[in-house]
Formats: C-alpha cells, structure tokens, sequence
C-alpha cells in the first residue's frame, strides 16, 4: 500500500481500501510506503488514522521509505511505536499491552 497525499478524500479512500484489504484476509502486518510523503502534521495524523483502522483490523501499520524528517516527526508526536518506527530507522519492536491494570493508593504512606 503506498500513500502519496493527506488530503481528507485521500485519507478516507486509503482507510477504505486497507479495510478491504486486512478484512478477514488474515494479513499479519501492512507496510505503507510513504516514501513521498511530506514531514508535516497532516502526514502525521493520516498514518495515525489508517495505524487505527490497520490495529482494529489485527494487523499492524509499518511505514516503509520513510525520510528521516518524517521518523523524526512521528517519533515527536509519540506514534513511533504504533507506526513501527524508531528515530534511527529500525523497525521498533513489539510488546503486549498490559491488561487488567490496577494502582493502588496506600493511605498511610506519605509521599516524600
């Protein structure tokens, strides 16, 4: 799958098309070309939004060809894992989530 523009009707088709995709075809992972994407907010928020739609469908989003002005900028915005990024261009690697997580205030101790 490769993404060339962030329009808002470019973004809603590519979406539409990596549902069509991933659904029910028991893909493990998606890789996104986005070699000629711009490093800018709205490239950012559109590979979070098919990030989005790649988990719900089971198979995660992989940004392939990136440049490194846009690993740095999807690093900056915090999405360097869901993206399957890390700032010196290695895939990031893998971990479950944590579920069913309880924090437990003691009463009696006293933070310091």
């Amino acid at each position: 799958m490769a993404l060339r523009a962030v329009t808002r009707a470019d973004v809603t088709a590519a979406c539409e098309r990596l549902h069509a995709l991933a659904g029910g075809a028991g893909i493990e992972t998606i890789a996104c070309d986005v070699s000629a994407l711009a490093a800018e907010a709205a490239a950012v928020e559109a590979l979070a939004r098919l990030a989005l739609v790649a988990r719900r469908e089971g198979c995660p989003l992989k940004m392939h060809r990136a440049s490194p002005e846009l690993r740095d900028l999807v690093e900056f915005c915090g999405l360097g894992g869901a993206l399957g990024v890390r700032r010196d261009g290695r895939q990031a690697e893998v971990r479950e989530e944590v579920l069913d997580v309880e924090e437990r205030v003691d009463p009696d101790d006293l933070a310091t």
